[in-house]
């Protein structure tokens, strides 16, 4: 069987009728993490797991704001019954409630019944903000779980959170926005009581302080956070695999966030549903075979249940043997191509990782793109976009160094995420298809592993390098940013990683035949650089070219996958805090996340900078120079002589 066959078997078992039905059910839960309400989403999947003789397992994780893991500290458990804010003055009315847009509740606000007078501070990310607004409700723009301990400071009754201009132009005048303040235990007694409102009924608030009219608002809010006893919960369903069952290809969705969640992610976690219903109907209709490695399926509330799960997987793989190879993370894959416009994004695995994957997924995309679906007047065709690795979800904690798991996301640039706009009408159920067919076909060929599959990848992975290759000499040849020397060493750089892209496929091979194509495949990339290297550097190049070999060393000072709190520390002064902040916004953190991954104690900074400048062109030397030296001066990084 070809993978083109595979992919026409998948696109016709796939229902898209069902995974709409299961967002639709999905998107009723107020998924917040450790929340009763997760606890139920996850068991309205396991029921239909079982339903379908699907075996299934929930595993249980503190959800104390104390455990902790690589410097990740887990959620506190929360659950909120109702929450209410009214205006009292100038005027009498109602401006949200829990029941209209559940997110018009800041998550982990505390339980409250009271009344305070609303003071506008501006956006509110600094301490002395909240001066002003002492014994009173702040008018905020800035995000609750960066503040809450200022505001707890100055014995601030509450905040009220509203989308900035910016924002407002991308979502809507009358969207509201979601945010939390996510405490730990040691600061849970500083978290306050919140509403969000949007930016149409922001404007009417100040428009009544500028007029010098009292603003006094009443907030109700029934809400609490639970004892010890709650968890977070993570829900798994293994294929087992027939031959080599401790060698796993891992798909994952977050289950996570708050009501509707439309796009962010019940359109991933019922992708993901369908996958694992759909194999199971093709394995027993004998369409497809058992596959020979183990498929693992994984709901997560993101990070938190991502994190304690890999440090069960950390311990079983030095004991057990157990062997992750790949892994696809399904995070916002419904958006409609109509609606809203964007591609499906699909994020490389880290270059820290040379993978055969971003070839292989290639190929599989353009098979999915051939197949056209007239509805309603249009034309459905998958538009897609192959990026370099970016974080904001769990792949990034596989593709961290510590683990070097090479995995890959699918998604979309959608402006509406973490707002009471993504609703299920902008959800697209062609588009998730073309997400799981691409998915499930993918993985299930790494799985199966047969030789005409293994040929097709090889073939698809070479292709994908030297199209890479060229795309990248041309961009030298006009750019002229870079020296001679730099290039020729960047096209090293490049030369070594894709040698190690087509290596990758080795751990694919069960009976060893792909080893001399391999071979003479790594032959034509070899001869491929060279002719583009053109190593006739003048002595000026050679010294330049040992400078860059004997620069400072760098390798990272720290266990595990970075947690945010250190990217994102607030003790940095405030032009730290900007510079790094706009950089680690930068293909959510994926260029800083990047630059500690191959912090391996092996590559000089310069090197790093060249190899970074690849998926990243728009990346300065000063600037990784500057996350360098900051890192350092945190311990975050050390540095060694080479």
């Amino acid at each position: 069987m070809h993978i083109s066959q595979l992919v026409d078997i998948f696109t016709q078992e796939i229902s898209t009728q069902s995974i709409m039905d299961q967002i639709s059910q999905i998107s009723q839960y107020h998924r917040i993490q450790g929340s009763m309400k997760f606890h139920e989403s996850a068991k309205h999947i396991q029921a239909i797991l079982s339903n379908n003789s699907i075996f299934s397992k929930i595993y249980e994780y503190p959800a104390d704001g104390k455990w902790e893991k690589w410097g990740w500290v887990s959620p506190i458990s929360w659950d909120i019954k109702s929450g209410e804010c009214w205006l009292m003055k100038p005027v009498k009315k109602r401006l949200s409630r829990f029941i209209d847009h559940p997110m018009s509740v800041i998550t982990h606000s505390k339980a409250a019944d009271f009344e305070g007078t609303l003071v506008d501070i501006g956006k509110g990310d600094k301490p002395s903000d909240y001066a002003k607004a002492k014994g009173k409700i702040a008018l905020i723009t800035a995000s609750p779980r960066r503040i809450f301990s200022y505001a707890a400071r100055h014995d601030v009754k509450g905040i009220i959170l509203h989308p900035d201009l910016n924002r407002a132009a991308q979502i809507g005048d009358t969207t509201v926005q979601y945010d939390g303040f996510w405490p730990v235990n040691e600061n849970l007694s500083d978290v306050t009581s919140g509403f969000s409102i949007s930016h149409a009924q922001a404007r009417e608030l100040q428009n009544y302080l500028r007029g010098k009219k009292e603003v006094k608002l009443h907030f109700k809010i029934d809400a609490n956070f639970s004892d010890d006893k709650r968890k977070l919960h993570v829900l798994e369903t293994p294929f087992i695999g027939s031959e080599r069952p401790l060698e796993e290809i891992v798909i994952i969705a977050h289950l996570c966030h708050p009501s509707p969640g439309a796009n962010d992610n019940a359109s991933g976690s019922a992708t993901l549903l369908e996958i694992a219903l759909s194999l199971n109907r093709m394995i027993k209709t004998g369409q497809i075979a058992q596959p020979k490695r183990t498929l693992r399926f994984l709901w997560v509330p993101e990070f938190s249940g991502t994190i304690p799960w890999l440090a069960e997987y950390d311990q079983q793989r030095n004991t057990e043997g157990r062997k992750i190879l790949s892994v696809f993370n399904l995070d916002m894959v419904g958006e409609s191509p109509v609606k809203v416009g964007t591609p499906l994004t699909i994020s490389s695995p880290s270059i820290s990782t040379p993978s055969f994957l971003p070839g292989m997924i290639r190929y599989v995309s353009e098979c999915v793109k051939k197949q056209k679906v007239a509805k309603n007047g249009w034309t459905y065709q998958l538009n897609y976009d192959i990026q370099s690795f970016a974080g904001g979800s769990d792949h990034l904690i596989f593709n961290d160094s510590y683990f070097s798991i090479p995995g890959v996301m699918f998604g979309h640039d959608d402006p509406y995420h973490h707002t009471s706009a993504d609703s299920i009408d902008k959800v697209e159920p062609l588009e998730c298809r073309s997400a799981g067919v691409i998915t499930g076909v993918t993985a299930y060929s790494l799985a199966t592993s047969n030789s005409l599959f293994l040929q097709e990848i090889l073939a698809s992975v070479f292709s994908d390098i030297i199209e890479e290759a060229n795309s990248l000499n041309h961009r030298l040849n006009k750019s002229g940013e870079l020296s001679q020397a730099q290039q020729l060493r960047q096209k090293e750089l490049l030369a070594q990683m894709s040698t190690n892209r087509l290596k990758s496929i080795l751990e694919l091979d069960f009976e060893g035949n792909l080893k001399e194509d391999i071979e003479h495949f790594s032959k034509l990339v070899k001869l491929h650089f060279n002719h583009l290297i053109q190593k006739n550097t003048n002595s000026e190049e050679k010294e330049r070219m040992e400078n860059i070999s004997n620069q400072i060393i760098i390798q990272c000072n720290f266990i595990g996958p970075l947690p945010f709190k250190r990217l994102m520390d607030p003790s940095r002064s405030e032009s730290n805090q900007l510079r790094l902040g706009s950089l680690t916004k930068k293909y959510w953190g994926g260029l800083v996340l990047e630059l500690l991954n191959l912090a391996n104690g092996k590559m000089n900074v310069e090197d790093i900078f060249l190899l970074l400048k690849i998926p990243y062109p728009d990346v300065m030397y000063d600037d990784i120079k500057y996350i360098v030296n900051l890192f350092i001066e945190e311990k975050i990084l050390l540095s060694v002589e080479n």
